[in-house]
């Protein structure tokens, strides 16, 4: 499994990421840990995968619902579904990254399923609408 590449986005990609909290939430200071850039999307990424839909009641459709594959049978056609799955809640749910692959492997001694998600971050809003960062790996479910 790819590490986690650590980048730093250019300035004119904060103007369109924005700031917030990010996740999961601890204190900072006296308030929420706040931040921007790659860390804000990762997290993004994460309450996406980590959020069951409907379990936020004033955004019922986010989340992608990964729990009920919990207890299953990792073969090669449950880690293509969950690939899947986990490409089309991204791409749908975060407007900000380009997904650009999802990489999986089962752990053959204790059957933990590792999951990766390549992608790039793309700012739709911007004439032309480009890419405006280099790829980036994050490790999703360990």
């Amino acid at each position: 499994m790819a590490e986690a590449i650590v980048q730093h986005l250019p300035a004119s990609a904060s103007a369109f990421i924005g700031r917030g909290a990010v996740f999961p939430l601890t204190r900072k200071g006296g308030d929420f840990d706040m931040d921007d850039g790659d860390r804000l999307v990762r997290s993004a990424m994460l309450l996406i995968l980590g959020t069951s839909p409907g379990e936020i009641p004033w955004n019922p459709r986010l989340g992608a619902d990964l729990t009920r594959y919990r207890h299953s049978n990792m073969d090669d056609g449950m880690v293509a579904i969950l690939r899947a799955e986990i490409q089309a809640a991204l791409a749908g749910q975060d407007t900000r990254i380009s997904i650009l692959g999802v990489a999986a492997e089962v752990d053959a001694r204790s059957s933990l399923l590792r999951l990766g998600v390549r992608w790039a971050l793309v700012n739709r809003t911007a004439a032309g609408g480009g890419v405006v960062s280099s790829a980036y790996t994050t490790e999703v479910l360990a």
